[in-house]
Formats: structure tokens, sequence, C-alpha cells
């Protein structure tokens, strides 16, 4: 219309001029007032100030903004629904007086908006009715409760007061539950009972507690086998069968000896050496490189041995003899290093810490005409089980031979290969099993000169799961023994198992082994990391932290230090299912019925709960 240029609607087109320029006006208004909300918006955006970014932005068509505008008003609307939310659930928390959930909803509102004056004063009012409730709940017993009281304390008011009773409260809930969840007594518990004892004087259950745990230890008959009394939890694994550890062998007569009792459970690699070596063991074939001169006249039968585990933190030594009914211990020989050889961090040079060790030894023993035999870790081998067809001795063993080449891709000349096959006449089952472990000469060479330079000479060499698996088939025979009451098949007798779990300083053994064959691998993660942990998490030295591990009722603060240690071992139980599943595949019909722990490794706190129990309390995710 501003257009027209007929004359008769001349006042209709100066109208319409006068329309356009208002328009024009309005819009020039209205962008620069949009530019302006924008600018504004995106300062408080940068401040952190969402409610200014929505006041800003509420009030402009959503047409008008560009996306970066955009963006800030979903981001706003987000906000203001977020702040609307909590906003009610504080006001329904407070009518309810309600202060966890009042705290908590207030550390989210000032994660939104830390500078809103009226919810930083809510924070230091709640957080005073917070601890008054997590003091009472402490004094009341409620550990459970106190925790979470103080965990709703909003971040903004917590001080030293607050972070102190925090770190009291957690420890003594820490503490209080690490007793239900355990199946044997020891004291080790008794030492945390009594430090929760001390931690909470005004509850009558922690003193009750440590007098139960002393008459456990004082009265109660191990099992046997067993090397504690039991507890409270059900010794249940989940690899299969009741849970025990395994400190005092029934097949083996070992008297009196002082050192055998005092490092129960940590003697049985060198018991199946010292087996192997009398000619007593399941598994005759070992690692040892002899010199082919005496090989022909075979291997000569001890009337004593030596069965020496060198680890990577002790040296373990016993004799045995042979005896009626069963083998003997005449000596044995316990010695830890000052350094552990897989001590992290460290250039550990391997005989300049045997070295002294076996000095003191051969100094304090007397070796002539006495079989020795060692260990080689188990990691240094590689182990292949397969089931042969019922043929005769020599053509299985060339038929393990082949089966050997085809599944190590490694040439026959450069191994060390001990070799196990059931014996056919005994067999009565479809097929015969077989096993090879092999090693690298160059491996098992290194070993034997290092041995020997400690002054050192061998009669054996046999893997840790071999030595393991020759103990296992001595000490357990009764399992697949027939027994029972009622007739049951030899097949289904030989089908029985025992697992066992060596855990040492380095590496940890899992064992199978039943009536008919034995199953192993080796796990390369033990009690040295838990001890490189606690090490790093307690601010301690390696050999502090070594005695912590078992003694934790001893940290400043157990709950927040021991946390690593507990998720290690939950990592730990995550690998030996994997592996277990493996070898359980392997030998699907087999039925584990008992399960064993042995080694150093056990003795680390909670290693038996959240490691080999069926069922495990996890403390520290149930807060």
């Amino acid at each position: 219309m501003s257009e027209l240029s007929d004359y008769r609607f001349r006042d209709e087109a100066v109208d319409a001029s006068k329309a356009i320029e208002k328009i024009r006006i309005l819009e020039e208004r209205t962008m620069a007032a949009v530019e302006s909300a924008i600018t504004l918006a995106q300062q408080a955006e940068a401040a952190g100030n969402l409610h200014e970014v929505a006041k800003h932005l509420s009030g402009i068509p959503y047409r008008l903004l560009d996306e970066n505008a955009k963006g800030m008003f979903t981001r706003s609307q987000t906000f203001t629904k977020q702040w609307s939310s909590l906003e009610s659930e504080v006001r329904a928390a407070i009518a309810e007086k309600n202060w966890a959930v009042v705290g908590r909803c207030v550390q989210q509102l000032l994660e939104l908006d830390a500078h809103h004056e009226p919810y930083r004063r809510l924070a230091d009012q709640v957080a005073g009715k917070l601890v008054a409730d997590a003091r009472h709940a402490l004094d009341n017993g409620n550990y459970d409760v106190a925790v979470a009281q103080l965990d709703a304390i909003p971040d903004i008011v917590t001080n030293q007061e607050t972070r102190s009773l925090r770190e009291l409260a957690d420890n003594i809930h820490w503490l209080s539950e690490q007793f239900d969840g355990e199946p044997f007594a020891s004291p080790m518990l008794g030492r945390l009972a009594v430090r929760l004892a001390k931690e909470t004087p005004q509850d009558p259950r922690t003193q009750k507690l440590v007098k139960q745990l002393a008459e456990q230890l004082k009265q109660s008959p191990r099992p046997p086998r067993g090397h504690l009394p039991v507890w409270k939890a059900p010794a249940k694994s989940w690899l299969g069968g009741d849970l025990g550890i395994l400190g005092l062998p029934q097949s083996i007569d070992f008297g009196s000896q002082p050192d055998f009792k005092g490092q129960a459970g940590r003697w049985n690699v060198a018991i199946g050496l010292a087996l192997q070596g009398l000619g007593l063991s399941r598994i005759d074939e070992d690692l040892l490189i002899r010199k082919k001169a005496l090989l022909s006249f075979g291997k000569k039968r001890a009337k004593r041995c030596w069965g020496i585990d060198v680890g990577s933190a002790s040296f373990k030594a016993i004799c045995l003899e042979p005896g009626d009914p069963k083998p003997q211990v005449v000596d044995c020989y316990f010695a830890e290093y000052d350094v552990p050889l897989c001590k992290r961090g460290s250039d550990v040079k391997p005989l300049n810490v045997l070295a002294p060790v076996i000095e003191k030894f051969l100094q304090a023993k007397q070796l002539e005409d006495q079989s020795v035999w060692v260990n080689l870790s188990g990691s240094h081998t590689v182990n292949r089980f397969v089931r042969l067809p019922p043929v005769k001795d020599k053509d299985a063993r060339k038929l393990l031979i082949t089966e050997v080449k085809q599944l190590i891709p490694i040439p026959l000349d450069e191994l060390s290969m001990a070799c196990w096959i059931r014996h056919l006449d005994d067999d009565v089952i479809i097929g015969r099993p077989g096993v090879a472990t092999a090693a690298r000469k160059s491996i098992v060479t290194a070993r034997m000169e290092l041995l020997e330079a400690c002054g050192l000479k061998l009669d054996g060499l046999q893997s840790d799961t071999m030595a393991l698996a020759n103990f296992g088939a001595h000490e357990f025979a009764p399992v697949w023994a027939s027994v029972d009451a009622k007739p049951t098949s030899g097949e289904e007798l030989l089908k029985r198992a025992v697992m066992i779990v060596d855990c040492g300083a380095s590496a940890t053994n899992l064992v199978m082994v039943s009536g008919e064959s034995q199953w192993y691998w080796t796990l390369e993660t033990g009690g040295e990391d838990l001890t490189a942990l606690l090490s790093r998490t307690s601010k301690s030295t390696h050999e502090e932290a070594e005695k912590l591990k078992r003694n934790p009722a001893a940290l400043s603060s157990p709950a927040k230090q021991y946390e690593l240690i507990e998720q290690r071992l939950d990592e730990v139980r995550a690998r030996l299912s994997t592996i277990a599943s493996d070898g359980m595949r392997q030998n699907s019909d087999w039925k584990v019925i008992q399960t064993w722990c042995m080694g150093g490794g056990w003795q680390a706190h909670q290693w038996i709960r959240r490691v080999m129990l069926r069922h495990h309390a996890k403390s520290h995710e149930n807060r």
C-alpha cells in the first residue's frame, strides 16, 4: 500500500509508510534487546549462574535465538526443572525432619548454583543436625547410620571436625563388618575385635565379640588338616565343596617340628618335591637336565630326600624319609629373605639374596648322602593336558610327544619336559589322560646354575604345580578310595577332585587333582602385589606393610587404607574364576568336593573371604 501512486489512496499510502517505519524501529529495538539478553546470558553462564541465564532468555521468542543461544536456553530449562524438583524434595524432607535427605539435596542444589546464599546458610544448619545424629548413632552402635548421616553433610560446610568424625565412623563401621563374613577364627580377627572394642567402649557387643574369638581360638578344635577353628560364615567355596586352610597334612608324620607348625600351610610344594625324590609320588619325571653318563644308570632311589621350595620371599626345606604307614618329617628349615626377589621397583639380584640364606642352611643341616629336589616356578612352564587312546605305554608316550609338538610352538630340542600318562592296567575309563609340562632349557639351566652357585647339588628339579599335584595325589588319596558305605563305581570315584589354591609372594597356583589325573595353572599375582599397594596407601616401608597386611588393626585408617587391597582381592577372584572355568571345562566330568588354600598369601586379611568364599560381603560397596 505504501507504494500506491493513485491520488485516491494517498492517505493510505502515507499511513502504510509510517507503519513500516514503526515496524523497522521495533525490529531494531527488539534485536538490540535480544543481543543484549544473549550477551548477559553468556556472561551469566560463564560465571556458572544458570538462574540468570534462564532469567535473561525466558522472555525472548525461541525463534529469535541463534544456535548457541538455543543451547544455553535448553540448559537453563533443564537446570530450572532440576532446581524446582530438588527444592520440592528439600521442603518435603524438612517437613519429615529427614536431615540426611536434606543434606544430599542441598549438596546437589549447591552443585547447580554454588553462590545461592539461602542454601549456603541451610547447608550450615543441616550439617549441625547431621553431626548430632551421627554422634547419637555411634553411641548407640548404629555404625552404618552414622556413616550415612556424615556422608550427607554438604561439601561446602565440611571442616576438620566433621572430617575427623567421618574417619572415626568409617573405621568403626569397617571394623564392625570384618567378622560375620569370615569362615575361620584367627588371631588377626582377634586383634581387629580388640581395636573395635577400644573404639566403641560403650558398646557391649564388641566386648562380647573379643571374648567369643578368644574362646574360639583357645578351646575350639581344628577340623582335620585345618589350620584355624571355624567361625561364622559357611566355609563353602565357589570352586566346589567345603573350603579349608591346609595347615597339617594327614598323609605325613610331621612329628614335633616347631618350624613346620609355625609356618603351617607353606610347606606343601617342598613336601611334593620330597615325595617325588623318595619315589612316592604320582608323577615320576622331572625337568632337571642330567648328564648323559648318569642317565644310563637310572635315578638312584634315596632313603632320605630334602624337598626345597626356593620361593620369591622365603626358603622352605623339608627332609622326608619313608615310614610305616606314612612318610616322616626328619628335619625342616625355614628362612625369609631380607628383600623379596619379586619386590616391585627394586633391582634385586637373586644370587645376592639366596647365597647367604642357602649358606646358613647348608651350615645348619647335613645333606651328605641325601637327595635334594628343588622347585621351578610354574610361571616358567607350559602345560598341556590331553586324552590318549588306551594303547601301551610306549605307544602312548609317542602319541603324547606328537601332541606336544603340535600344541607347543617350540622345537623339542629347546625344551626340558616332564610327562605323565595314567597307567593302562589301572584305567577304568575309556582313554588315558596324559600331561606334559615343559620349560625352555635355557631357563632350567639358569635355575640349576644359580642354585649350584649357592652350594646346592640337585638330584631333581620340578615345577611348583607338578610338585603340588604330587602332594595332592598323596595327601587326598582317600578321596577317591572306595570307602563309602554304599558301593560306588571305580569311574565315579576317580572323578572326585580336590582343588588346591596355593598363593605365594609372586604367583598363585591353581591345581585340581582327581583320582584320574591332574590339571594346573599359574596366575602371576601374589601376596607381594598386596604388600606394594598397602605400602603406598599407608605410606609405610615394605617391611611395615607386610606386617600390616596381616594385622590391619594397626592401620591408622583401615577403612581408607585397606580399600585398594579389597579391590585387588576382588580382581584376583575374577581372574581365578576365568582360569578355573577353563580347567573345569577341560575336565567337565570331574566333581570338586573339597577346596584347600595354602601358601603364605592367604594370611592377608580378607583373602579367604573375598577370593575363596562362595558368598562374600563387600562392605565398601554396601555403604
